[in-house]
């Protein structure tokens, strides 16, 4: 079995409440609640990375770029849909640990992502959190898929600009 495909099994094994269970004690809550409710995953897991009544603060609260949920859900397709080599080393320890807790799956991909982009690791735990229990609870294929298909149609709004200059 590939490693792609591994990472899948692992990540699919895991109910979105596991990786909810993997926020600090004051998010979980409200985490479990968005994901009921299907809010806008983006401003939730801004919400909760920025604010802190949610449980993590970071210096320059609303400061926070915009952008880091798409650099975040790019890193998480890169390491979960595709074989880029950029994440090899990171899939074997997933596949090692990530059997054992979506805890160690939440944590190591988390740590991961954040030095691909630039961050620490605990500023995008809470969007890592929810976005694999939201890719939990459509399952990782689907997710996937959606992923392909989303910057296939990005791809070509960029191609039919540039012909238009």
């Amino acid at each position: 079995m590939d490693k792609e495909n591994n990472i899948k099994e692992i990540v699919a094994s895991f109910a979105p409440q596991d990786y909810v269970e993997v926020l600090p004690a004051s998010s979980r809550e409200a985490a479990k609640t968005a994901l009921e409710n299907e809010v806008d995953l983006f401003l939730f897991a801004q919400d909760l990375a920025i604010q802190p009544g949610q449980g993590l603060v970071t210096k320059g609260g609303s400061l926070w770029a915009i952008d880091m949920f798409p650099r975040i859900t790019n890193e998480l397709f890169l390491l979960l849909c595709t074989n880029d080599a950029t994440y090899d080393a990171w899939r074997e320890k997933l596949s090692s640990e990530g059997a054992k807790t979506a805890r160690a799956v939440v944590l190591v991909s988390s740590t991961a992502i954040a030095a691909t982009i630039g961050v620490v690791p605990a500023l995008i735990l809470p969007f890592v959190a929810i976005i694999f229990a939201a890719i939990a609870k459509m399952t990782i294929q689907a997710w996937c898929k959606s992923q392909f298909e989303r910057k296939a149609l990005e791809d070509q709004q960029r191609k039919a600009i540039e012909e238009n200059k």
